[in-house]
């Protein structure tokens, strides 16, 4: 076996060494506190396309979040004339605030925006969110299949990018669906209205408007005393027809008040909706305008007006599924006239 000294001279450490490496390590394991668990970010995420990828996915992207074309979207950024305005960009720890407002999508946070919308597919979710993420220090969080997009310290954010007219808004819960054909059989059987199957909030608005005239309500009222007296079976019937549909005996305000309960389940289901993160971006493509405001101004935007009729953000029911006019309610939240 070989001796302890030819092995020190092999390694080349004196005693000295030993003596020292013996004295550190006593000393660190009486006096010194637990170091804590270092970010395992890379330093230099723009080293190699692996380091750039691990590092996108570790700070912007929350876990199993999936993304393609990080590798493009590496090789785009180091080819831009703005490279290092790019790179300070994604690894500035320095974010905006989130702040109600008019953000314009320009200079290097403009470029950054085109070219994700050229490389960056994220699934469940859309490029833009990346952008957001990055400018406001923010994770996208779409994998979770939560109403947010993104996160941004404690504070949820659901992002609008207006790429068509309007957007899927969900789904109509079963007791607002049930409310709003309840309403539409109704208006079809007085009136002659027609509606089609989109439902557009211009039609409804405007039986709304007929089905509340003085005179409507007269002869709905009528009817309904009539229905309690006649021999006649189709009078009877359509007597119980109405009462089922009105949930009322009673003619005076029958029609109203299922307009007043029509407009509350959806403000119900809206306020839902919108509250479910603390702040809404609304992305205009054309004008390169950012709308970032907090939930509750987005559904007062949205909410049926004081006289019960429907929000012009609101622009149909198809497939019972509510779809909102983008144009529209950027228009009503940023408090300008619509360009689009």
């Amino acid at each position: 076996m070989k001796s302890l000294t030819n092995i020190l001279d092999r390694i080349k450490l004196t005693k000295e060494d030993i003596s020292g490496m013996i004295r550190d390590t006593k000393k660190e394991r009486v006096t010194e506190p637990e170091e804590p668990i270092q970010d395992t970010i890379s330093e230099d995420p723009f080293s190699s396309p692996q380091e750039f990828d691990a590092y996108i996915r570790q700070r912007y992207l929350s876990e199993n979040q999936t993304i393609s074309g990080l590798d493009a979207l590496y090789i785009e950024i180091l080819g831009s004339n703005n490279s290092d305005e790019l790179e300070n960009l994604i690894t500035s720890k320095t974010n905006k605030p989130l702040k109600s407002g008019e953000y314009s999508i320009s200079g290097i946070e403009g470029e950054l925006y085109d070219i994700l919308k050229r490389t960056v597919k994220i699934k469940n979710g859309h490029e833009t969110e990346l952008w957001f993420a990055i400018v406001f220090k923010g994770l996208v969080v779409g994998a979770k299949g939560l109403t947010p997009d993104v996160e941004v310290g404690n504070q949820t954010v659901s992002l609008k990018d207006y790429t068509e007219t309007t957007f899927d808004f969900g789904t109509l819960d079963d007791l607002t669906s049930e409310h709003l054909n309840s309403f539409l059989n109704l208006a079809q059987l007085f009136t002659s209205a027609k509606v089609n199957k989109s439902k557009t909030r211009e039609s409804i608005n405007a039986i709304l408007n007929e089905l509340e005239t003085p005179e409507m309500e007269a002869q709905i009222k009528d009817l309904l005393e009539l229905s309690k007296t006649s021999k006649m079976p189709i009078i009877k019937n359509l007597g119980a027809k109405i009462t089922s549909l009105l949930n009322t005996t009673n003619g005076d305000k029958a029609i109203h008040n299922l307009v007043v309960k029509f407009c509350n389940e959806i403000d119900r289901l809206l306020e839902a909706k919108i509250k479910g993160a603390s702040w809404w971006g609304m992305i205009i493509i054309k004008s390169r305008k950012l709308y970032l405001e907090e939930a509750s101004s987005v559904y007062n935007s949205l909410k049926c007006t004081p006289d019960h009729r429907l929000s012009d953000a609101i622009s149909t029911f198809k497939g019972d599924h509510i779809f909102v006019a983008g144009s529209q309610l950027g228009s009503k939240v940023s408090g300008k006239k619509s360009k689009g």
